[in-house]
């Protein structure tokens, strides 16, 4: 009785906190989303139901309506949305008329619940509620059958979300279609699968709230701070692993002989310390990290206005600004930087400030040889200069690994990003600090940098080949204009030089 108490409390609340999320967002322009409300608010009145049948003996009525109910909104919920989904006469026809089956049912099922409940007229015939564990079980394929659908009919960008919407709702109805198929083949509800549904329906709950927040017509726009999802997944994570380490210790102590008992506090010590040592991992928790922020979160750049304003400022026909300078420029507004400097490679050895930007001069030159260079060029990596004080560590695990002198004396240095073109180093760029940008630098910034960076170096790379051409054109000129110069002046020389031997030679005759 406990067990199905909690359970079911448990469902109960966390579909409240999915209604609380849906009720945040005010506007009306979503036609599907108050179908989607009404389905969640009649699953919460149904686990608060569930709660109170858990907590007797006898039957209560309004929980098998409240089944009927919750089961009938989720279906006109994913008829409504599959109608929008699709847009052939076929199909909105069948839709239609599935609409009114559902009607139908519904009907027989209030039906069959009130003459069994209240008159008992029909017991003897349906054989302690057969007929009305085969309506539930006919609702969940139902459901099943409309999810498939919804999936298979779905465009390409709308999957993203559907698919979780499709695994959250189908594990709901998944559940009842094994339940009441075991009960309809036992005569009888299990007890155990009954209280086990309640988390079953928790557990599913962030699964729809997932598909929710990805669905442009469904989500609230609420906003869930990256910090307590991270925590919470490392509390999850951590609870799993637990478990699954107390269910081997259980085993080592059933199996273990007369060692059992110390087979398991060893191993359970073993699993807690392991447990200690990952969760204190900063290598393992920035990965935690990131791969949170990258597949539940919305993304904090507008891509296409960045790529624009980059594209532009880079192919500035600006005469007073050199390229190296709009280069320097065009990256640091992506981070709000105040200032930048760019680095360049000079007879092939050795890299030389080549432009700045309200920045500081610095006369010093950088071997193409060092650790500094070879790490930039090989890991294709942003240096946040912060986090090498932070963590030099998380650097140098990736190679060998050090910072210039020189860069270490740059007042307000930050970043320093390598221009690499065919896997080759060309340049680099440091920026300056951005104060409002320090604390939230993470693996977008450093996706976005990296991409801009290769950018901006195939420009750099083509205005070098241009002005290499173009050298290149002025000494076939001046060539061809020494060889024009050389020629004439062979000319004059060979008739001065007639001249001058004619002139021996007939001197005496005038």
């Amino acid at each position: 009785m406990i067990i199905g108490i909690i359970s079911y409390s448990i469902a109960a609340i966390f579909f409240l906190i999915l209604l609380g999320v849906l009720l945040t967002d005010k506007r009306q322009d979503k036609p599907s989303r108050n179908s989607l409300i009404i389905a969640v608010t009649s699953t919460v009145f149904w686990g608060f139901s569930a709660v109170f049948q858990s907590s007797n003996d006898t039957v209560v009525l309004s929980y098998y309506f409240l089944e009927v109910v919750r089961n009938s909104a989720w279906i006109f919920f994913l008829l409504l949305t599959l109608s929008h989904a699709v847009s052939t006469d076929k199909t909105a026809n069948l839709i239609r008329y599935s609409k009114i089956g559902v009607y139908v049912v519904a009907g027989l099922m209030f039906s069959v619940l009130l003459d069994q409940f209240y008159f008992q007229v029909l017991q003897p015939v349906l054989n302690d509620f057969n007929l009305a564990y085969a309506g539930y079980l006919a609702q969940s394929v139902l459901v099943l059958v409309l999810l498939e659908q919804l999936l298979r009919n779905s465009s390409e960008e709308s999957k993203w979300a559907i698919k979780f919407f499709c695994l959250g709702v189908g594990g709901i109805f998944a559940y009842d279609f094994y339940l009441y198929s075991d009960a309809m083949l036992f005569q009888r509800i299990d007890l155990t699968l009954w209280q086990s549904r309640g988390l079953i329906n928790a557990l599913m709950v962030p699964v729809i709230g997932i598909a929710i927040s990805r669905h442009i017509e469904w989500s609230s726009g609420i906003f869930i701070s990256r910090h307590v999802v991270f925590h919470t997944t490392t509390l999850l994570g951590g609870g799993i692993y637990l478990l699954v380490m107390g269910l081997g210790g259980y085993y080592v102590r059933n199996h273990g002989g007369g060692w059992g008992v110390v087979g398991q506090t060893l191993f359970m010590f073993g699993a807690i310390a392991i447990l200690a040592l990952l969760l204190f991992s900063e290598t393992l928790r920035s990965k935690l990290r990131v791969f949170i922020n990258k597949h539940f979160f919305h993304y904090k750049y507008d891509y296409r206005d960045e790529w624009l304003r980059f594209i532009y400022v880079l192919s500035s026909f600006d005469e007073s600004i050199p390229l190296q300078t709009r280069t320097i420029m065009a990256i640091a507004q992506i981070m709000e930087s105040p200032g930048g400097m760019l680095w360049m490679k000079r007879d092939g050895n050795k890299f030389i400030p080549v432009a700045r930007w309200n920045m500081p001069a610095v006369y010093n030159s950088e071997p193409n040889d060092t650790d500094f260079i070879k790490f930039m060029q090989e890991q294709d990596w942003v240096i946040n200069l912060d986090e090498v004080e932070r963590n030099p560590g998380m650097y140098k695990s990736r190679g060998v690994f050090s910072i210039p002198t020189w860069l270490r004396l740059m007042p307000n240095a930050w970043l320093a990003m390598p221009l690499l073109l065919n896997e080759q180093i060309l340049g680099f760029v440091i920026l300056s600090h951005a104060p409002s940008r320090r604390q939230n630098f993470n693996w977008e910034d450093i996706d976005l940098l990296k991409i801009a960076c290769r950018q901006a170096t195939s420009y750099l790379a083509l205005q070098e080949a241009a002005q290499a051409l173009s050298e290149a054109r002025r000494f076939d000129d001046f060539n061809r204009l020494s060889t024009y110069i050389v020629h004439d002046l062979k000319n004059m020389i060979a008739q001065l030089t007639l001249i001058v031997s004619n002139a021996a030679k007939h001197k005496h005759n005038p």
